[in-house]
């Protein structure tokens, strides 16, 4: 955990390839970036070094490491989880 202000936070997440996330929504917008590895964010791979924008209210599938990987996050301090589809 990098900063935390009330409901929002900012925190560097390391996951080992095949790690998951189920679906979540977001309150307010969550920025990613890919310091080291690569990541699914629903059906978008996210490579090292590219942004990622969750606008708030939006819903997106499962969050999967598709490598070892070590990613910048900044959005709500909880997960919003979604029931499965």
């Amino acid at each position: 955990l990098l900063w935390q202000a009330g409901d929002q936070c900012a925190y560097i997440a390391q996951a080992q390839e095949g790690a998951a996330v189920p679906a979540h929504g977001h309150h307010i917008d969550e920025e990613c970036l890919m310091i080291e590895g690569e990541l699914f964010i629903g059906d978008i791979l996210v490579r090292e070094g590219e942004f990622q924008l969750a606008p708030a209210g939006l819903n997106h599938g499962m969050v999967q490491a598709a490598s070892d990987c070590l990613v910048y996050l900044r959005g709500d301090a909880e997960l919003q989880l979604l029931p499965a589809a």
